[in-house]
């Protein structure tokens, strides 16, 4: 399965492929949503294949998760 997500692992942009071609993982919205949320809240941002696990700086704590439905 092809990463389609812009990442450090991968250059192709999501609108730059045919839309039969397209094969989204979970793990391509993950990385995609990572850098966004590390740049636009303060505390600890962690990504992992299970999810983003995010610290504020407040203390609070949250998971991010993502899941196909079929």
């Amino acid at each position: 399965m092809e990463n389609v997500s812009k990442n450090s692992t991968n250059d192709k942009v999501l609108s730059q492929m045919k839309p039969e071609k397209l094969h989204i993982l979970p793990d391509d919205i993950l990385c995609s949503l990572h850098p966004l949320i590390a740049e636009y809240f303060d505390g600890d941002c962690q990504c992992s294949s299970d999810g983003i696990n995010y610290t504020a700086a407040n203390g609070q704590k949250f998971r991010i998760l993502t899941a196909e439905i079929k």
